[in-house]
């Protein structure tokens, strides 16, 4: 008889028998099995479990957490049965970094499978208590690790482990059916375990909010949302994300920009969210407050996007700094060409002086200029340029032919004079000869040092290959 037909025949309570006896012995299909489930899973969950009987679960649940991550043994090391990861060279460092993962998987490597098992009974409370359990315990635990493994157990626990196993729940929620209920009292629990537990750790909360944001988000019923006042009295700074999404779902443009108003220097994507709004609704006045302090708070950030909404009509100055700082910030001269003719003499080698450490756009803005005269003193040695090299030689290659020829000339036969010179070596010298046959009335002497090192002797076959490939010979 054929599978599909033995299959149709079987009754239901056989084979629900049998997937339950599979599913019990072997975890890995338990692993499937709860990962496609959560789609089609029941909203099932505590409905009236209250702050007091929350704050006990999580408190011994954090205990039993504390007790096994200090139990975890980082003096030790069982190198005997150690099985590297791959075949590959480790330093001893690596392999004690590679046991001490291994430790943290053994110990709470079924972390996962129990949060499937509360998504598929929609036990949303449980996953909140055993997420705030670990984090709490992986922060405050004594953790003997005399080799600085991982660098810090802690950190890796949370910023590796934790964050794994948060994103992990936060992308099956999404795809789990949970009620409006559910969601709304554990994110109050939530808050009110924070406000009661951990109130001196209220920055703790910026862990959390990408998982509390695809709770807020998968609301159905929107006015259902409390507002942000009756969630919690913690500062909003403490979770700007979280507190732009519930305004976002909650109030109407005007509460939202009262609220954007408050947090975008502490949040980019709202301070971002801020300034377009103001460019959509034609909000020129608004837009340039926000602006001017944004770009005092971080000016390398913030000047590229506010120099494409700026003119010399809003405030001069600022035109003048924004634009100043674009250059600064891409060494880029277009910015500079911009200013140029609205800043005195004074200013410009104001601007130059402090790019001391910026030969390249200290270049262009001086050939922007006619002061090619002030670029020579900037070439020193074609070392000293690192990769801005070809770009300042450009300035004055057309200008200057001879000069550019001779100090490429002295860096190849720096290199050439070098007892470590290698491969890579000759790549540069190609390189240098390429660019160099580019040069205004300079060819004939370039084909003739080109000549003279592909000869060279002893004979130098690497740099005859190089030569070749660069198609200078």
């Amino acid at each position: 008889m054929s599978f599909n037909k033995l299959f149709e025949q079987t009754e239901n309570s056989i084979k629900i028998e049998f997937l339950k006896s599979i599913l019990t012995e072997h975890p890995s299909l338990r692993k499937m099995f709860l990962e496609y489930i959560p789609e089609v899973a029941p909203d099932i969950h505590d409905k009236n479990i209250n702050i007091s009987d929350f704050t006990k679960k999580v408190n011994v649940l954090f205990k039993s957490f504390m007790e096994s991550i200090e139990a975890l043994n980082f003096e030790d090391f069982d190198w005997e049965n150690y099985i590297p990861p791959h075949s590959g060279y480790m330093e001893e460092w690596e392999a004690c970094d590679s046991i001490a993962e291994q430790k943290i998987e053994d110990a709470f490597g079924g972390f996962e499978e129990i949060l499937l098992e509360n998504l598929l009974q929609g036990n949303l409370i449980e996953i909140m208590i055993d997420i705030l359990a670990f984090y709490r315990a992986a922060t405050d635990a004594k953790i003997n690790n005399p080799y600085d493994v991982l660098e810090s157990v802690n950190d890796y626990l949370i910023d590796t482990k934790l964050r794994d196993w948060v994103d992990f729940a936060t992308k099956k929620i999404k795809v789990t059916p949970l009620s409006d209920e559910n969601i709304i009292n554990t994110i109050m629990l939530f808050f009110k375990y924070f406000d009661s537990q951990m109130q001196g750790s209220a920055k703790s909360i910026h862990f959390f909010e990408n998982f509390l944001i695809a709770l807020i988000n998968k609301i159905s019923n929107k006015s259902t949302i409390p507002k942000l006042d009756k969630i919690t009295s913690i500062d909003i700074t403490n979770f700007p994300s979280f507190a732009n999404a519930v305004i976002k779902n909650t109030g109407s443009l005007a509460d939202w920009e009262n609220i954007a108003l408050h947090l975008y220097l502490v949040n980019k994507q709202i301070a971002e969210e801020l300034l377009d709004y103001y460019t959509k609704t034609k909000q020129h006045k608004k837009y340039l407050k926000t602006a001017k302090k944004l770009f005092t708070d971080d000016k390398t950030y913030w000047c590229i996007t506010i120099q494409k909404s700026i003119s010399t009509k809003d405030d001069q100055q600022f035109y003048i700094d924004v634009n100043l700082q674009c250059s600064t910030t891409t060494s880029k001269v277009k910015y500079y060409k911009n200013v140029k003719e609205l800043i005195s003499s004074d200013e410009k080698d104001s601007f130059i002086k402090n790019s001391k450490y910026n030969t390249e756009l200290k270049a262009l803005i001086f050939k922007e200029d006619g002061d090619y005269e002030k670029i020579k003193p900037l070439i020193k040695s074609l070392d000293s340029l690192w990769n801005s090299a070809e770009k300042i030689l450009d300035t004055i290659k057309d200008i200057y032919p001879a000069f550019v020829f001779k100090k490429i000339l002295q860096h190849i036969n720096s290199l050439m004079s070098d007892s470590n010179r290698n491969r890579h070596s000759y790549v540069t010298i190609a390189n240098w000869l390429k660019y160099a046959n580019q040069i205004p009335e300079q060819k004939d002497k370039t084909m003739k040092l080109t000549t003279k090192l592909f000869n060279h002797k002893p004979n130098l076959p690497a740099l005859k290959d190089e030569f070749r490939k660069a198609g200078i010979i």
